[in-house]
C-alpha cells in the first residue's frame, strides 16, 4: 500500500460545500470519504442530500468507535432540501434511505451495525470488501 493514501489528510465539511453536517462539532474525514460522498449524493433525488452527523473522533475520547478514528467512517442520514433538519440516531432509517444505501455502496462503502453508520477504508471497510488491509490508520 503506498503512504499517499495512509497519509489522505482530512477535510472539514464545513468547507466541503456539497455537503451538510449536523451536531455541535466540526465534522472532519479523509478526503476519499468526502470524494465518495459527494458523487454518492449525486445519485441521490434532486430534493435530498446527505447530512453527516460524525467523522473523524480521537482514539483517546472514543476508543469504541476505531473507524471513527480513522477518519474513514461517518454517521449519516438525509435532509430533504426545505425541510427541518431530522432527528438524529433515529432506530428507523428516513422512506428513501434504500437508495441512499443504493448509492453509497456504488460508492464502494460498506455499511455498520447501524443504519447511519458507513466506512471507506477502515477495518470494517477492509473486512466487508475482502481488502488485505484497511487503508486508514488511526489519527490521533
Amino acid at each position: 500500500m503506498s503512504s499517499s493514501r495512509r497519509d489522505e489528510p482530512l477535510r472539514d465539511l464545513a468547507l466541503a460545500h456539497a455537503l451538510r453536517t449536523a451536531g455541535p462539532h466540526p465534522v472532519r474525514l479523509r478526503s476519499g470519504l468526502v470524494d465518495r460522498l459527494t458523487v454518492a449524493q449525486t445519485l441521490l433525488p434532486r430534493a435530498f442530500r446527505f447530512l453527516v452527523i460524525a467523522g473523524h473522533r480521537a482514539p483517546a475520547p472514543c476508543p469504541h468507535v476505531a473507524g471513527h478514528a480513522t477518519g474513514g467512517a461517518a454517521d449519516l442520514t438525509l435532509h430533504v432540501t426545505g425541510e427541518p433538519e431530522p432527528a438524529l440516531w433515529s432506530a428507523t432509517p428516513p422512506p428513501l434511505w434504500p437508495t441512499a444505501e443504493h448509492a453509497l455502496r456504488s460508492m464502494g462503502m460498506v455499511g455498520g451495525d447501524r443504519w447511519w453508520h458507513w466506512s471507506f477504508g477502515d477495518d470494517r471497510w477492509s473486512a466487508g470488501t475482502g481488502a488485505p488491509a484497511p487503508l486508514y490508520d488511526v489519527i490521533p
